[in-house]
């Protein structure tokens, strides 16, 4: 509602608080709603029918991670993690080594 009457809210919004891409309430399916900015943005991670619910990581399958009852895919940089982002590794591909306390893969440069 705008100077009384409705306005049709920004196109990348399912609803809105008012004018502009950042006053989105929610968002379409493809979308996430970044939370305390109100923005939508293309979600991380489509499923397209094998996402699985969760209540922790275990029920995850292997590189995944559990996120508000769904399974997420881990960051392309890691095998295994904790959650989103390339900081949050517990594993890592083969060519790249996990900087410990640090939760990243480094590529690997020396082998024993």
């Amino acid at each position: 509602l705008v100077q009384g009457s409705c306005k049709a809210c920004d196109s990348s919004c399912s609803e809105c608080g008012g004018p502009g891409a950042s006053r989105c309430t929610s968002c379409p399916n493809s979308m996430s709603l970044l939370q305390n900015n109100y923005w939508c943005f293309p979600s991380l991670t489509t499923c397209e029918g094998t996402c699985r619910e969760c209540t922790t990581s275990s029920d995850c399958a292997s590189g995944q991670y559990c996120d508000e009852g769904s399974c997420k895919v881990c960051d392309s940089s890691c095998s295994e993690c904790g959650g989103p982002g390339a900081s949050r590794c517990t594993s890592c591909p083969s060519s790249t080594s996990l900087l410990q306390n640090n939760y990243f893969c480094s590529p690997t440069f020396f082998t024993c």
